[in-house]
């Protein structure tokens, strides 16, 4: 019988009698060395944390001759979170009260249940190689009658409704790997943690959804790495690192579990001195018709300390040697980017003046097919340049389909959607009037939510009605402390203005409502290229002109299908038109260029209304809670009260669904939206929302909750202006 050695840190085994004697000794030798834990115990309330690492580095004589492999030890730790099982309309669903973990299915029938995606920071000179060896140390069992499986998705400018999906069997792994990221030169190895598994009930005519589930609590996982075979490329992963680039190296630190790391193991980044003048921080990309327009943008930024560049569409054309004018302008970015420190880009022109770029995506096995998605997160994702591989007449396929892309983006990056010199006047204008004004709680913190019916009504509700306000619900539920704005509901069937139901969301009383300012809307409803939903007819271009909120003008968020078409042979297209307008509309634009989607499964009272919809919560997340994306520079106005930047939550919000857009095959609302959701606005424009402070938490003065005295109404009431302006909210 054989002797058999368990090398922990090569989570394999290994006969003796097939190794040399002292090969067998400096493996032990260096297992007992290297296999120390960094930490011996753990927080309870940790969802992951590396517990240990070990390195083994072969010699001449050994049997691991010319290789290094490095493991790193995962613990994965759910036991002290809030865990249940709630049941809506018959259906059961399991929750994980966190907000890092999102109810996830990766295929139409798989069982909604709640993962977390992990990223470990990669040392340089190392690559994944697998995960080796998983161990479970605490698990509870629960069962369960009618678990709820994910619905094949429509697109919202169909009225058709899918049928409903009956559950499939779904066993997924517990851990699974699924790329690697790069931004800015800082790897890392994802992965999605399913602490959650469904065993269905096997017996005879066991009703479906019926069985148990298994929670694993405690989990341990060994990453195991090895030796990169092919050398980074020369320029790869040393980008300069200017002053406003802290938001995006906080935002890196807060997704990696051990950003102790970050530093000492990415030391081939390049620092610039801050007087240094190839340094530029904020890149603007125009015709050279546009650019005295823009230099007024530039002028803006340098009075705040921000180096900024306008560049000539004619000087990158005749520049820089790529084949077509859109990778000449990709080459233009990562050189700044790389060689100037260059983190904020404005692409200033719709796609008539700075060329969009075309993907290609397909939802629910080919059902939806677009070739002609415009994606300006190719202009972002800089460590793959070609994303059209086998050079066929669709970009951004699948690697198994002959493409390879970059969804991590290295720079935050916005659209002005203008044409003309007035054109780019009003956006510049615009854009610092909202910069520069003086901080009004009553139109920043105001926010409207929008919507009429999609597909159905229920209990008396439309789908638009109840989906957004349990929106509204999710953004703040996992938060703590909480510090809510101003929301109002204007739906088909509810409003918070005089008439109630009665009001209905018209064109004319749109138009009144964005008169009358709000720093936030947000619309769930039909949409076409010229055209917004509205009850009974469309909301269109031409009826933007009444929109007269003049500098009041906040952000705009939809689910609207091809509202954002910027690419359109039509001239404006309706975000275009809301942005060009100096009346009134919106800074900002956040749709998508094709369609939208969502669930129309005849369970509206299910909050979960589909990938459009999860997008949307991440942005309100990340604008109005995610403290990592403070930048907090003295670029700011105020860095105490204001210290986001609207392209960073923007990336942000796009950056939690990149592990859920690299499936296995062609059928990924997620995907297509990676692809289709583009920003119209300024990257670098802050965001007037106040963050959370101590003094922000004590709102009770005299048993009276103030939030409660900013009111949106037809009628101006000094009183509680006064009272509100007294108290700063």
């Amino acid at each position: 019988m054989q002797n058999y050695l368990n090398l922990k840190c090569l989570n394999r085994e290994l006969c003796i009698s097939d190794i040399p004697f002292k090969a067998v000794w400096l493996c032990l030798f260096v297992s007992l060395i290297f296999l120390i834990p960094f930490e011996t115990a753990f927080a309870a309330n940790k969802i992951s944390k590396i517990v240990s690492r070990s390195q083994i580095q072969g010699s001449s004589k050994s049997l691991f001759k010319n290789t290094k492999k490095l493991n790193i030890t995962v613990r994965c730790d759910i036991s002290s979170l809030e865990k249940s099982i709630i049941r809506k309309n018959g259906y059961d669903f399991y929750q994980i009260r966190h907000k890092k973990f999102i109810p996830f299915a990766e295929q139409a029938g798989h069982p909604i249940l709640p993962v977390k995606t992990i990223h470990v920071l990669i040392p340089d000179g190392y690559e994944f190689d697998a995960v080796k060896h998983i161990d479970i140390f605490s698990q509870t069992q629960l069962p369960v009658s009618k678990l709820f499986p994910k619905q094949r998705v429509s697109h919202s400018k169909s009225p058709q409704v899918q049928p409903f999906v009956s559950l499939k069997n779904n066993d997924c792994p517990v851990v699974e790997y699924i790329h690697t990221a790069n931004i800015r030169g800082n790897r890392m190895a994802v992965f999605r943690f399913n602490p959650v598994r469904f065993h269905p009930d096997k017996k005879e005519n066991a009703p479906l959804g019926k069985g148990t589930l298994w929670v694993h609590e405690t989990v341990e996982f060994d990453l195991a790495l090895k030796s990169m075979t092919k050398p980074i490329k020369k320029r790869a992963g040393k980008y300069r690192k200017p002053k406003s680039s802290q938001a995006l190296g906080t935002y890196i630190e807060s997704m990696v579990i051990n950003p102790e790391d970050m530093e000492k193991e990415h030391v081939s980044t390049k620092a610039l001195e801050e007087s240094s003048t190839e340094l530029c921080d904020y890149l603007i990309i125009t015709s050279p018709n546009l650019m005295p327009e823009f230099q007024v943008l530039a002028d803006h930024r340098q009075d705040m300390g921000l180096k900024t560049t306008v560049m000539s569409l004619t000087d990158i054309y005749n520049t820089y040697p790529a084949q077509s004018n859109q990778e000449k302008i990709k080459e233009c970015i990562k050189e700044y980017a790389e060689d100037k420190g260059t983190l904020w880009v404005l692409l200033g022109g719709d796609n008539t003046v700075v060329p969009d770029y075309d993907c290609f995506a397909s939802v629910n096995q080919g059902e939806y097919l677009d070739s002609t998605i415009p994606t300006d997160l190719y202009y972002a994702g800089l460590d793959d340049m070609d994303w059209n591989d086998d050079g066929d007449t669709m970009a951004c396929e699948l690697d198994n389909d002959g493409d390879s892309i970059d969804m991590y983006p290295d720079v935050f990056i916005g659209r002005a959607p203008v044409r003309s010199r007035i054109h780019a006047l009003t956006f510049v204008s615009k854009v610092i009037a909202y910069e520069t004004a003086v901080y009004d709680p009553s139109f920043h913190e105001a926010a409207l939510f929008s919507g009429i019916e999609l597909w159905e009504s229920y209990a008396g509700r439309s789908d638009a009605d109840w989906w957004s306000e349990s929106l509204w619900k999710k953004i703040h539920e996992d938060q703590d402390p909480v510090l809510l704005p101003q929301k109002y509901r204007f739906y088909d069937t509810g409003t918070d203005f005089d008439g109630g139901a009665g009001y209905n969301v018209s064109v004319s009383h749109v138009k009144d409502q964005v008169s009358s300012g709000y720093g936030v809307m947000y619309a769930d409803t039909h949409g076409g290229e010229g055209v917004l939903g509205v009850e009974g007819e469309n909301f269109n271009t031409s009826d933007v002109g009444g929109c007269v909120n003049q500098n009041n003008q906040g952000i705009f968020y939809t689910a609207a299908c091809n509202t954002n078409w910027f690419d359109h042979s039509q001239d404006p297209g309706f975000s275009e038109a809301f942005i060009r307008s100096s009346a009134g509309g919106f800074v900002a634009y956040i749709g998508s260029s094709r369609y939208g989607w969502g669930y129309s499964s005849k369970r509206p009272d299910i909050d979960d209304a589909g990938p459009s919809w999860g997008y949307a919560l991440e942005f309100f997340k990340a604008l109005y809670y995610d403290n990592n994306l403070e930048e907090g520079s003295e670029n700011n106005a105020d860095p105490s009260t204001f210290g986001k930047r609207l392209g960073a939550v923007f990336a942000s919000h796009k950056l939690a669904f990149v592990p859920d857009s690299d499936p296995a095959v062609h059928c990924n609302p997620e995907r297509w939206l990676q692809f289709s959701l583009n920003l119209m606005g300024d990257p670098f424009m802050k965001v007037m929302v106040k963050l959370l402070h101590d003094s922000d938490l004590d709102k009770d003065i005299d048993g009276m909750d103030l939030g409660q005295f900013i009111l949106k109404t037809n009628i101006i009431v000094p009183d509680l202006w006064e009272l509100a302006q007294r108290f700063g909210i």
